[in-house]
């Protein structure tokens, strides 16, 4: 995880999501880490999902672990934001001849 509240017991797992073709990936590494995550320090765990469109809601990220048997002690978070911009290089100008 990348980190803990320990006052709350709960371990906080930050995805990121700028891309419809990362939305499988990112499944995929939530329900690999549930997996993996059990301890009797730590019951409770979520997932921070930013994403830069809108992809999936955070009612079809819970549906998913609900219907992989994930237990309810597991919740996902979206925060949606902005894409990011493109920085324009600057036009250079053209020197004209003898310059």
């Amino acid at each position: 995880p990348d980190t803990g509240i320990p006052s709350v017991q709960t371990l906080v797992e930050y995805k990121f999501l700028a891309t419809k073709q990362d939305v499988s990936r990112i499944a995929d590494e939530i329900l690999a880490d549930t997996r993996g995550y059990t301890s009797r320090d730590w019951t409770r765990f979520l997932y921070v999902i930013y994403e830069t469109h809108r992809f999936r809601t955070e009612n079809q990220w819970n549906q998913l672990l609900r219907e992989s048997d994930v237990p309810e002690n597991t919740v996902v978070v979206v925060l949606s934001g902005e894409p990011p911009k493109r920085k324009n290089k600057p036009k250079q100008k053209l020197a004209k001849a003898g310059e």
